[in-house]
């Protein structure tokens, strides 16, 4: 628990520094509806970092961190991007957790202040693996 308030902590504080950040949310599937938000910042030209939270069915929860490297387009209206990232997943039962890991890919289509994204995001989920789809908005700051 200790590990994770000091990674949210660098992560917060980088946004000071950082030359964009968003705030975002997103709906997706993986033959299971989720609803999700996350919050993530620019730290070099062409990598930024982010952290999400997702509602799974039957009270389940994920916390997630990515990095991702982003690839801006000629038009500069829309961008590419790659990463990976770790996920921690508390289930109900228990108050068990699992570990996970995934890839993103996924192009945000940039209007002014907003962005309208889609991610393809193949995940292991301790030895089950899942493809999630999301579609969502962020709100860049």
């Amino acid at each position: 628990m200790k590990k994770i308030v000091i990674a949210l902590l660098v992560l917060v504080s980088s946004f000071s520094l950082a030359q964009d950040s968003y705030f975002g949310v997103h709906l997706g599937t993986f033959g299971l509806f989720v609803a999700g938000a996350q919050i993530g910042t620019e730290v070099t030209d062409n990598t930024d970092v982010r952290l999400i939270f997702e509602l799974w069915p039957q009270s389940t929860s994920l916390l997630s961190s990515d990095i991702l490297y982003t690839q801006n387009l000629s038009d500069s209206s829309s961008k590419l991007y790659l990463g990976a990232g770790i996920d921690l997943i508390f289930l109900p039962t228990d108050l068990q957790r699992l570990f996970g890991a995934h890839i993103t890919a996924g192009m945000e289509f940039l209007f002014e202040e907003a962005g309208l994204y889609f991610e393809f995001q193949p995940t292991m989920i301790y030895y089950l693996p899942i493809t999630k789809l999301k579609a969502g908005i962020n709100f860049h700051f």
